[in-house]
This record gives C-alpha cells, sequence and structure tokens, in this order.
C-alpha cells in the first residue's frame, strides 16, 4: 500500500499493518532529524568509569549556546 493511502486509510484489519508500520517508520525519521538537529563538532562520548556500560558527553558553555 503507498504511503499516501496508508495514512489515509481507515484503520481496518487489512490495512492495520501497513499503518502501523509506517507510523514506526516516520517515527524514526522523526527521532533522527531531532538528534542531528543537535549534533557538537569536535566532541566525543566517553565510557562512565563507575559503570562501563553508560557514556559521558561533556560539552563547554560556548557549544551550547551556538544554536
Amino acid at each position: 500500500m503507498p504511503c499516501r493511502d496508508a495514512v489515509t486509510a481507515d484503520l481496518k484489519a487489512d490495512t492495520h499493518q501497513s499503518k502501523f508500520q509506517l507510523l514506526l517508520q516516520l517515527e524514526e525519521i522523526q527521532m533522527e532529524v531531532d538528534i542531528r538537529k543537535y549534533d557538537l563538532i569536535g566532541v566525543e562520548l566517553g565510557q562512565y568509569k563507575a559503570d562501563r556500560r553508560l557514556l559521558t558527553l561533556e560539552v563547554c558553555m560556548a557549544m551550547l549556546f551556538r544554536f
């Protein structure tokens, strides 16, 4: 089913799957756009010493106000 049809189609048993898949894809695209909005140049993630499963990010105040 084409995207436009999936968005505008009534929610029925036969259209539910394609509509839900489209909504999930749109949500992932929006998440990527939102994350890219806050990209910082020259900043690296590091491992948190107390718990190596977590990451840390040091950001100077000047970088926060460049938007």
